[in-house]
C-alpha cells in the first residue's frame, strides 16, 4: 500500500484536481497536462524517478504515432513517456549532447550527473508526421541552460545549438521515420510559443 501511495506521490505531484480530471477524461492511467514551467520540473524530476526501469534502450525504429486527445481546456494532448525519456539520457551517457563538458550538476536522487530531456522535433507537431516523437531518438540529453537557451534563447543563439542536435540526429530521425529539414527545424521553433497556446503534455 506504501508503495502505491509513492508512486500515485510521485505522479500526482503539484497537479490540481483540474489537471487530474483532465486526465481522466484523457482516458489515460496516471498521466498529467503540462502546465508551464512547474509542469516541466515534475516531468523532469519523474525522468529520474524512472530512470531504473526498463533500463534496455531499444533499436531506432518506426512506431505508429499516438492519437491526439482534447482535454477540458480545449488544448490539443500527446502523451510523453518519462520511462522513454530516461532511456535517452542513459544512452547519451547523462552528458549534455551539445557538449558533454558543459557543467552540471550531480542529482541527489540517482547521484548521476543531472541532465533534462527535450524532444528536438517538438512534441506539439506530432499531428504532422505518422510516427511517434516521443522515442529515444528524437529525445536529447542536454544541460539545464542549454534547455533553457533552446525555449527562451535569441533565435542566433539557439540555432547554433539547434544545427549541432540536427547534425546529430538527422539520421537517427530518419530511421524513425521523421524526415525533417534544418530549415524546417528552425521554423518550427519560431513558432513554438504560439503553438503552445492550444498544446500541452501528458506525463506517463
Amino acid at each position: 500500500m506504501v508503495e502505491v501511495y509513492n508512486d500515485v506521490r510521485i505522479l500526482l505531484g503539484r497537479h490540481s484536481p483540474t489537471s487530474f480530471n483532465d486526465s481522466l477524461l484523457a482516458q489515460s492511467d496516471a498521466i498529467f497536462p503540462e502546465d508551464e514551467q512547474d509542469e516541466e520540473a515534475s516531468y523532469q524530476d519523474t525522468i529520474y524517478e524512472k530512470l531504473d526501469e526498463g533500463s534496455t534502450v531499444p533499436a531506432d525504429k518506426k512506431k505508429k504515432a499516438p492519437p491526439a486527445t482534447l482535454i477540458s481546456s480545449g488544448k490539443t494532448v500527446y502523451g510523453r513517456d518519462a520511462t522513454i525519456a530516461g532511456k535517452a539520457l542513459r544512452q547519451a551517457n547523462f552528458a549534455c549532447e551539445v557538449d558533454p563538458h558543459h557543467h552540471t550538476f550531480i542529482s541527489k536522487s540517482k547521484q548521476r550527473p543531472y541532465v533534462e530531456a527535450h524532444h528536438l522535433v517538438l512534441l506539439s507537431r506530432q499531428g504532422e508526421y505518422d510516427f511517434a516523437l516521443d522515442q529515444p531518438a528524437n529525445i536529447v540529453a542536454l544541460c539545464p541552460n542549454c534547455h533553457r537557451l533552446l525555449h527562451h534563447g535569441t533565435p542566433q543563439e539557439r540555432n547554433v545549438l539547434l544545427q549541432r542536435l540536427f547534425d546529430q540526429r538527422q539520421q537517427r530521425l530518419h530511421v524513425i521515420g521523421i524526415d525533417i529539414t534544418y530549415d524546417k527545424l528552425t521554423k518550427m521553433y519560431d513558432s513554438q510559443r504560439s503553438d503552445d497556446l492550444n498544446f500541452t503534455e501528458l506525463d506517463l
